[in-house]
């Protein structure tokens, strides 16, 4: 099992496609020793790893003790961020303990990035954090949410230079209409968008990991077999309650790990259903074997049931042929990653 925390919904950024809306206001927080306490249960239970996320980690005080202590327990960890968590006084804790960094960057400009993230100070944090992390020899990738505003082959070509700068990899999220992007439904991508984006990305890098199983499949890469939300994945939300999914904030909500045995979270009745996801659409699909019907919540957010197909499912959409159909694509995969098995995701390099 691999595992999301979102320790705070704390965040000196407002960013609006936030999936948990994040922002200054803690809404509740779990006290150091609780904290340990859930990262005993998750030892002892064969957690392989932690991607931190949410709110903005940094901005909680006992952090990197608890990094200290969970790399000690022998778990892999990784932590998304704005880049405000990483500077000169955390940046040993990094090189010692995390195998995966993801800055954030919606845009490759200033300008836009501070405006579409809520903070002034947004593309200075995430470019120090860039500048550290290179300066000090840590593999990182800089990692950006694709909606509708910003999936330009310019702004494409920007990030792959952007990388290139920094000899990076570059994580694309896709946007999903959760959280603060509730209310942002203009960033929704169309289902042609987002094939001929992805198409672009992909023939102008080279793909290091796709946990994406809609993607995988219709591409033939075929690295992995349906959504592992909920079956080798699942999110720890900041009050301590579990959701299969990191999109999932408040739909189908599970019970606290702290306050429960890990048997009884992972065996909850939520839990069973994702495990038990049957998409009828999709039985006779020549793609299923490994697609599955897809990402879990794109299709729950799109149509309200896991039981339905991903949402950029160009069939279910009338698009006759596939619309990635003779891509060519380099697949280069050499080292495991915390979010290979952990969400829906694209992470590729530039050629």
């Amino acid at each position: 099992m691999n595992i999301g925390w979102g320790l705070t919904s704390k965040c000196n950024s407002k960013c609006k496609h936030c999936y948990n809306a994040s922002g200054m206001q803690e809404f509740k927080g779990i006290s150091f020793e609780e904290a340990k306490k859930i990262v005993d249960k998750l030892a002892e239970n064969g957690i392989e790893t932690i991607n931190y996320g949410t709110g903005e980690s940094g901005l909680i005080d006992y952090f990197w003790d608890l990094v200290e202590y969970t790399y000690n327990k022998g778990i892999i960890q990784g932590l998304t961020t704005n880049g405000s968590s990483i500077n000169e006084n955390t940046i040993e804790f990094v090189k010692k303990y995390m195998n995966d960094i993801d800055v954030s960057l919606d845009y490759p400009n200033e300008e836009e990035d501070n405006d579409f993230r809520g903070s002034e100070k947004a593309w200075e944090w995430a470019i120090n954090a860039c500048d550290l992390l290179k300066k000090n020899n840590i593999n990182f990738s800089i990692v950006t949410c694709m909606h509708s505003l910003n999936s330009t082959k310019e702004n494409v070509d920007k990030f792959l230079e952007l990388c290139k700068k920094y000899n990076c990899e570059w994580r694309i999220n896709w946007f999903k209409p959760t959280g603060r992007g509730k209310f942002n439904d203009r960033l929704k991508l169309s289902v042609e968008r987002v094939h001929d984006i992805f198409r672009y990305i992909v023939e102008n890098s080279n793909i290091v990991a796709l946990p994406d199983p809609y993607f995988s499949a219709i591409i033939g890469l075929n690295t992995r077999v349906g959504s592992p939300c909920g079956t080798e994945s699942f999110r720890i939300t900041p009050n301590t309650e579990v959701v299969p999914c990191v999109y999932f904030t408040k739909e189908m909500k599970s019970i606290s790990i702290l306050e429960n045995s890990y048997n009884d979270v992972i065996n909850s009745e939520v839990m069973q259903q994702v495990r038990q996801r049957d998409v009828e659409y999709c039985k006779n699909c020549e793609y299923y074997q490994y697609c599955k019907g897809g990402c879990l919540s794109r299709a729950y957010l799109e149509y309200g049931s896991i039981n339905e197909p991903d949402a950029f499912c160009y069939k279910k959409h009338g698009i006759k042929e596939n619309p990635l159909k003779n891509l060519k694509y380099t697949y280069e995969h050499k080292e495991r990653k915390v979010h290979e098995n952990y969400l829906c995701t694209l992470i590729v390099k530039p050629k």
